[in-house]
């Protein structure tokens, strides 16, 4: 059985993802150095390699990105107990992995807890895209932007493009997203003033 075809088998994206995350790390540092040993290859032909399997399967490309992006997001390998029992139900219930064993992600967290981040980050989301997107409007019709607003449509930009770029480019792996949680933080901050502004 192929990766591929171990992967179709997942119910949700989410699950998906955990079964398919791993595999980043594995090929990067275990198997293609292992390939670059037997085969002469450079950078070239690892970029050809990637141009033509994204000419190959663009949809699945697309899929792929938008996994990514929703992992960056949504914080995938933060687990709750009701999540790690369905992965190892999947896990158990299916044949080995191909070329790994995947890990049973022991980390879990309260529901709550996980559940509060999600919504949180979801929220700043789509707060940043409305600021982004009112900026625009407001930069077209030459009218006033309140400075509060383009400090967050710039943050937002910034985070958005960055999750965009690794989801494109590498898994969605947390230590990807990390680097701008104060952008995030930063967005958060600004999207709960301005709530409180309109409605205070």
């Amino acid at each position: 059985m192929s990766v591929q075809e171990y992967l179709n088998q997942a119910p949700t994206i989410h699950i998906r993802y955990l079964l398919s995350a791993p595999y980043y790390d594995y090929f990067r540092y275990q198997y293609l150095p292992s390939i670059s040993k037997r085969i002469d290859m450079d950078d070239h032909m690892y970029s050809q390699t990637a141009v033509d399997i994204i000419e190959g399967q663009p949809l699945r490309y697309l899929q792929d990105v938008w996994m990514n992006f929703c992992a960056l997001w949504q914080l995938y390998d933060l687990l709750t107990h009701q999540e790690k029992n369905f992965l190892r139900g999947f896990i158990s219930s299916h044949p080995d992995s191909p070329y790994m064993a995947h890990p049973w992600y022991e980390k879990v967290n309260f529901t709550i807890v996980v559940w509060t981040i999600r919504i949180a980050l979801l929220g700043i989301c789509l707060g940043g895209l409305s600021m982004m997107l009112l900026s625009i409007i407001a930069a077209a019709r030459r009218r006033f932007i309140s400075p509060l607003v383009l400090v967050g449509a710039t943050a937002a930009l910034v985070t958005q493009s960055h999750f965009l770029l690794t989801a494109m480019s590498q898994a969605g792996l947390p230590r990807y997203s990390f680097a701008l949680w104060p952008a995030i933080v930063l967005e958060g901050v600004i999207i709960l003033r301005t709530c409180l502004n309109e409605f205070a």
